[in-house]
């Protein structure tokens, strides 16, 4: 049975997180980077995106391969 998100981020084991803070209930799927960001509380990033330097807010929902501040 796959993980069910809780308040604590739920990050993919194949995904890198660096100097940021993830907000409650969110998650970050296969294999993204995200350095130096903000996740808002109940948002996503789907598989293979690249965040870095930005602040998303709450309840936003990030397609998979995006790229942001490249």
């Amino acid at each position: 049975m796959a993980p069910r998100l809780s308040e604590a981020p739920l990050v993919h084991e194949t995904a890198e997180v660096e100097s940021s803070v993830l907000g409650r209930y969110t998650e970050i799927a296969e294999r993204c980077r995200v350095s130096e960001a903000v996740l808002g509380d109940y948002s996503y990033i789907m598989q293979d995106c690249a965040v870095w330097c930005a602040d998303i807010g709450k309840f936003s929902n990030i397609a998979a391969s995006a790229r942001i501040n490249a």
